[in-house]
């Protein structure tokens, strides 16, 4: 599993947020939406050399694994 936990610059969870992550070559980008707490959660196992969008902007590129946090 992979959360991808994103913050305010202030440090505020972002809510109802659309997340991206690239998931290799064949499968894409997968999307999820943010918690109160500001985490998305994907099904997936760590990936390498990995995209993370918010909002259609990419905000960390690397490896993906465990939580992932991301200021926007």
């Amino acid at each position: 599993m992979i959360t991808v936990q994103v913050f305010t610059a202030s440090g505020n969870p972002v809510t109802s947020t659309k997340v991206g992550i690239s998931i290799g070559n064949w499968d894409g980008v997968q999307y999820a939406y943010t918690d109160s707490n500001g985490n998305a959660q994907f099904d997936y196992p760590p990936q390498q050399n990995s995209e993370v969008y918010v909002d259609g902007k990419i905000v960390h590129t690397g490896r993906l694994e465990g939580r992932t946090v991301v200021y926007v």
